[in-house]
């Protein structure tokens, strides 16, 4: 399990930063932990560099009339610097600003902000507006970016975030949520047929480390819905889980998980196709192995 949390972490750091985990050579070896402090430690610096003129901006916006204040966040400030600025706020001021700010801007801001920097503020947010957010941060794939904020939602907000995003976008923003313990709720209210469908893209793009990396967080129950939708799928399906565990043996572990929530029946014929895909002797029994054989 460490190895994928250690490369979700390097995806956030990534983003963070503005470039690609591969633009991070290495860091994926780090222990999570210790990849988390480093991004606790940049956002700090990030924001302490231009702390000034982020209080000004805030202290601007006190004395404005909440419609003005939001019309010179949008056409003067940007979102950068509205985000920076978000933690500062008087929070009457800001629930009174969110009544002007379209949803739009509002995921440019978001793309901006570190949640944790202004956590009082994202709690002020109407459910409704937070759906639309989430919509507008799936459609530009900012799924590090929604899944900074699934800490700080309730119950009632998270649920409803979490249905708005595509079943791909739920699949990229659970493998980067810190709070991990929260996935195995937002699974369960997701319906069989949606689970069913995210099992679908799973196999259709080989998004099999998001895949994994969800099953292992879950409780008996959710990941054997889950599991079974494995166990349903195709064969060629079936084949392409294989060759990302054969290619990658860090992912085996989690895939043993799995496989023990996989009835006998369909575990069976998912080792035949193990057999049928002609590995060498040494990959097939470690396979073999992975999936409880």
């Amino acid at each position: 399990m460490s190895a994928l949390e250690s490369r979700a972490q390097v995806v956030k750091l990534a983003h963070l930063l503005g470039t690609e985990p591969e633009a991070l050579p290495g860091l994926e070896e780090a222990p999570p932990d210790d990849l988390r402090a480093l991004r606790a430690l940049v956002a700090e610096s990030l924001f302490a560099s231009q702390r000034g003129a982020f209080q000004r901006a805030a202290a601007l916006a006190g004395i404005l009339p909440a419609a003005l204040a939001a019309k010179l966040a949008e056409r003067v400030l940007g979102p950068l610097l509205s985000a920076r600025s978000a933690g500062l706020l008087e929070h009457g001021k800001a629930t009174e600003m969110l009544e002007h700010l379209s949803p739009g801007f509002l995921a440019e801001v978001a793309v901006a902000l570190e949640p944790s920097q202004a956590s009082g503020v994202i709690g002020l947010v109407p459910i409704d507006l937070v759906t639309e957010v989430a919509v507008h941060l799936d459609r530009r794939d900012e799924h590090v970016t929604m899944a900074g904020f699934v800490d700080q939602f309730d119950e009632d907000t998270l649920t409803a975030a979490m249905a708005a995003l595509s079943d791909e976008g739920l699949l990229h923003t659970g493998f980067v949520v810190e709070d991990k313990s929260r996935l195995d709720g937002i699974v369960g209210h997701l319906s069989d047929r949606r689970v069913q469908r995210i099992i679908e893209v799973v196999a259709r793009k080989a998004l099999w480390e998001e895949a994994l990396d969800l099953t292992d967080r879950l409780g008996d129950e959710q990941r054997a819905r889950l599991a079974a939708q494995v166990g349903d799928l195709p064969d060629e399906a079936i084949d392409g889980l294989l060759a990302a565990l054969a290619a990658d043996p860090t992912l085996r572990p989690s895939a043993r998980r799995l496989a023990d929530a996989i009835p006998d029946g369909q575990r069976d014929r998912i080792l035949a196709r193990g057999d049928a895909l002609g590995l060498d002797t040494a990959d097939l029994a470690e396979l073999r192995e992975a999936l409880g054989a």
